[in-house]
């Protein structure tokens, strides 16, 4: 399913994804952060080191990257 519609939240603490059936995702900076898949991240999990991710973690753009991905800034 193709999302209608991805907007960052008013505090920026959060995306927020719309879909066709009407339901709505809310997704914390925190909890992508936790579970992204930047080079960074993945050699820290690699390396068993814990990647320290403030718990005030905010997202300041949400670019979209073609027809098929965002970026999250």
């Amino acid at each position: 399913m193709i999302p209608e519609v991805i907007k960052l939240s008013q505090d920026k603490a959060s995306i927020l994804v719309n879909w066709p059936d009407g339901n709505q995702t809310q997704l914390s900076a925190f909890m992508l952060r936790e579970h992204c898949n930047s080079a960074r991240a993945k050699r820290a999990r690699i390396d068993f080191c814990e990647e320290i991710i403030p718990k005030d973690i905010t997202i300041s753009k949400v670019r979209n990257v073609g027809l098929y991905a965002i970026n999250l800034v």
